[in-house]
């Protein structure tokens, strides 16, 4: 292990700002010393990019590298900052061969009155950081929450060879829609909560993002989750050779994935804490399908995202193993009140959902192989103690693993690292796409770098797992209470929801409204607002109008107690208002903004009216609408919406309801026509949707209705998508002559046949998987010629459900679904 005690008296005493010789510049790369004639320079990289700035803002070079030291500790007293372009860090790699010669580290250090900054980074452009060590304590030792942040929207990352040690809740998070993120080749390690069970993430994302992108990293010792995707969604996910060691709840905390690819991964103790019901709100402990989360999930998109014919998720060879001593805690527990349960990879839902479409496929999916790693961490007590302790609320001592490093010393480094996660299991080394070790493959040099040569081709495998999905295009929304709505009181009513939705702002974007005054002069705003929390400093967020702020406003931490903070003398113009809330610091909830004046309300603004950026609209309380309003449609009303088509062509109408007093069918008219009578099934009083398939519209006009013919029922809002013709992500298309059939019967019961056909003699292997992508039988494993073949498929000894069946021939591998009901 290196520590750096030999630095910390020069800390104390020395404070070297930037000098000439602390950089030197060859073309577009900087190298930034951290010594300079063998005295500390602290902020070395902050004042590098400081000076590299010229009169007016302007970037000296636009293509800058800055290029730090192995071997060093660069440590800032200020928060790195870009804003508008791209921050490139690269550093020397580390050598592990030789302790002195670690990847450069970076850290926050105390100034001399004590404050420091917030974070190390916060990114307001694209970045770049390779071969660093950035370590989440600061030099006293304190956890900054999320001390690098991504904050630019339709920017690019990239993170390669990095270390992230040590967070008390997350350690790198991003905020900046439309963003593309990449990360390789990287450790996130030790990142735990001192007191709760759900704190520790690898990294966190709280917007709409456009591709992520994370393939060989290895996660060590994680308290909550690896990767966090939450208040927004991914178009493309890769998730692709990565190891995860002694995660402590859920490895994947998303399940809006427009189209995922999670495969070749190797979790070991995924979701160790298990979960009791003690935490379950009302509505989860009411639902068959969500009594367990899961270490991963999918659920249905909402219409906003799209629909979930168009998505294309792959589970594909995938190791699971948890270690006995967790299940022996569980054990322990079994006559509690509570009892902790271990969780599955998928619950209830996330099967039932993916059992419905073809295009999400779970293949070769491993469990109870003991993988038998090399070096791992071996204090699973002091985590069964920390959990059991944080339950009770009692106080608790976290559970890093860090052998022969001294944690008290927040300069310390570790290097190399003590871990080794390579394994003995020969079956798990073989598993993953290609034949190379489940994991990541920097645990296996010389299989990664032939693996790099088949990279490409590779992931084309994996991609061609699913077969391809149909174009979805949103074409139309409309809030039923908008629509046209035809009827007597008796038929139909428009009806406000008890509880309004409230904009749940969690450090980054906007709210913002135009609010039209018929005079200019001084108003008082009235701001419902809440802290979701009960712990922590207070919050204060910005109040700007029509581009200038006016002040930040502060709110306390009484914990989910809704606040009306009042602000006198905002001036406004006659005519149209922006106004806008921005973050300074912490979560915090907004209902309403009231503007007055010495009449009475001149402006009443519901966070469902605003534009949100990075801010997610939830249900303030039991029961919301879109909008904040919905029609209760009874028999003999209707509810018409009107769509002006380019072309003809096939739609879904997807329509949010509520039932109050059991399932109920409505008609559904196209035109004047009756479609469909739709049955809108489910328990009452939660919104749920029904998609009414098969519309063909003709090019103009056409007008959709809902006619109520079976009592009442709560529509909120529709939304129209078009279908579209077949597409797949990536070079999926079948070789020439190749066919693999929907087997016939469908549904079956127990024997069935599956035909495939071959454009020449060659190797076949037809598999057939559960749901959970577990191998139930080999079809056919050996040479067949050209032309077509039969194979009989006999499921006597299985139980119904959904299965899938898998040919794989040279280039051509194809899945299909198929139902055996017996």
């Amino acid at each position: 292990m290196k520590t750096c005690y030999k630095i910390i008296p020069l800390l104390l005493m020395s404070w070297i700002l930037l000098s000439p010789a602390t950089v030197k510049a060859q073309n577009d790369t900087l190298l930034v010393q951290w010594l300079v004639d063998d005295e500390l320079a602290v902020n070395a990289l902050y004042n590098a990019i400081i000076s590299d700035t010229v009169a007016g803002g302007a970037r000296a070079n636009l293509n800058r590298v800055y290029k730090l030291e192995q071997g060093g500790f660069y440590y800032n007293t200020e928060r790195i900052e870009n804003n508008g372009w791209h921050l490139r860090i690269v550093g020397e790699a580390g050598d592990p061969n030789d302790e002195f010669a670690n990847p450069p580290m970076l850290q926050l250090e105390h100034r001399e009155d004590g404050g420091r900054a917030d974070k190390i980074l916060t990114a307001g452009g694209s970045v770049t950081l390779k071969n660093l060590i950035i370590n989440g304590k600061t030099t006293l030792g304190d956890l900054p929450y999320e001390i690098v942040r991504f904050n630019a929207a339709n920017a690019n990352y990239h993170i390669d060879n990095v270390i992230f040690e040590f967070a008390g809740w997350g350690i790198i998070a991003f905020y900046g829609r439309n963003a593309n993120i990449t990360v390789t080749n990287s450790t996130f390690r030790n990142l735990l909560s001192l007191n709760q069970p759900w704190g520790g993430r690898g990294m966190s994302i709280w917007t709409d993002v456009n591709e992520v992108f994370i393939e060989n990293n290895t996660f060590l010792n994680i308290g909550g989750f690896a990767v966090q995707l939450e208040g927004g969604t991914a178009e493309h996910f890769w998730f692709n050779h990565n190891t995860v060691v002694n995660n402590g709840r859920q490895v994947l905390l998303h399940s809006l994935y427009k189209d995922a690819y999670i495969s070749n991964n190797l979790i070991v103790n995924g979701f160790w804490q298990g979960e009791g019901s003690e935490g379950f709100d009302p509505v989860r402990l009411a639902t068959p399908d969500l009594q367990y989360a899961g270490m991963m999930a999918v659920n249905t998109l909402p219409s906003a995202v799209g629909l979930d014919i168009e998505r294309i998720i792959v589970f594909a060879n995938n190791g699971f193993h948890r270690d006995q001593v967790y299940q022996d805690y569980y054990n322990s527990t079994s006559g509690a009140d509570f009892p902790i349960r271990p969780q599955p990879v998928f619950n209830e839902r996330s099967m039932n959902l993916m059992a419905e479409y073809d295009n999400m496929i779970v293949v070769n999916h491993i469990e109870n192989q003991v993988p038998g790693l090399v070096t791992a961490p071996d204090n699973p007590q002091e985590q069964i103690a920390f959990i059991q302790a944080v339950r009770a609320g009692e106080s608790a001592n976290t559970w890093y693993w860090d052998p022969g490093r001294d944690l008290t010393e927040h300069y310390s480094i570790q290097w190399p690292l003590p871990e080794n996660l390579s394994y003995t299991n020969t079956t798990l080394r073989t598993a993953a796409t290609g034949g190379f070790p489940l994991g990541d493959l920097n645990w296996y040099p010389a299989e990664k770098a032939n693996w790099m040569t088949q990279r490409a081709a590779l992931a084309e495998e994996i991609k061609s797992i699913a077969g391809p999905a149909p174009e979805v295009t949103l074409v139309a929304s409309w809030e039923a209470e908008h629509a046209t709505i035809t009827g007597t009181t008796d038929q139909l009513e428009i009806v406000e929801a008890p509880n309004l939705q409230i904009a749940e702002m969690k450090g980054a974007g906007f709210i913002e409204w135009t609010a039209n005054i018929a005079e200019a002069g001084n108003y008082s705003f009235s701001i419902r607002t809440r802290v979701p929390f009960s712990t922590g400093p207070d919050r204060a967020q910005k109040l700007i109008v029509n581009g200038a702020e006016v002040t930040q406003f502060p709110i306390g931490n009484e914990g989910n107690v809704w606040t009306d903070i009042v602000i006198e003398n905002v001036a406004l113009n006659a005519g149209d208002n922006v106004i806008r809330i921005e973050p300074s610091w912490g979560f915090q909830d907004f209902e309403s903004v009231t503007i007055s004046d010495g009449s009475g309300t001149v402006a009443y603004l519901r966070a469902s009216q605003a534009t949100l950026d990075a801010i997610a609209l939830v249900c303030g309380g039991d029961l919301c609408a879109s909008g904040d309003e919905y029609v209760e449609i009874k028999t003999g009303g209707s509810i018409g919406f009107d769509y002006t088509s380019d072309g003809s062509g096939s739609y879904v109408l997807r329509i949010t309801y509520m039932l109050v007093d059991g399932e109920k069918s409505q008609d559904v008219y196209l035109n004047g026509n009756l479609v469909q009578s739709v049955d809108f099934a489910g328990a009452d009083s939660s919104w749920r949707d029904v998609d009414v398939t098969g519309l063909i519209l003709e090019q103009g006009s056409n007008n959709i209705e809902i006619r109520g013919t079976s009592g009442p029922m709560f529509v909120d809002y529709a939304t129209l998508f078009k279908i579209g013709t077949a597409t797949s992500i990536g070079n999926t298309e079948r070789p020439d002559g190749f066919v693999l059939s929907q087997n016939y019967p469908n549904p079956f019961n127990p024997t069935t046949q599956i035909n495939f056909t071959l454009p020449q003699t060659q190797d076949v292997r037809l598999t057939v998987y559960n749901i959970l992508g577990q191998r139930v039988a080999l079809l056919a494993d050996g040479l067949f010629t050209e032309g077509l073949h039969s194979v009989q498929f006999n499921a006597r000894d299985l139980a119904s459900g959904v299965y899938i069946y898998r040919i794989e021939s040279g280039s051509f591998v194809q899945s299909r679904k198929m139902i055996l009901i017996k």
